[in-house]
């Protein structure tokens, strides 16, 4: 559980550093690379959710066996 929560907590940062760098982008006039930093965040947290889910799959397989 320990391992979940570090997660989130670090794809939070890394969110929120990518809404301020889009932010920031966005603000100088490029919206291109403040795309990019909204879809950097977009990826994160797609693979965040993907490692969870095969984590506690693992953990019900662990369980089962």
């Amino acid at each position: 559980m320990r391992d979940n929560k570090m997660a989130f907590i670090s794809t939070g940062v890394v969110a929120l550093f990518c809404i301020i760098a889009a932010a920031v982008e966005f603000a100088a006039g490029s919206v291109a690379n403040g795309c990019i930093a909204i879809s950097v965040m977009l990826l994160a947290g797609t693979l965040l959710t993907i490692k969870l889910r095969l984590r506690s799959q693992h953990q019900v397989d662990s369980t089962l066996a």
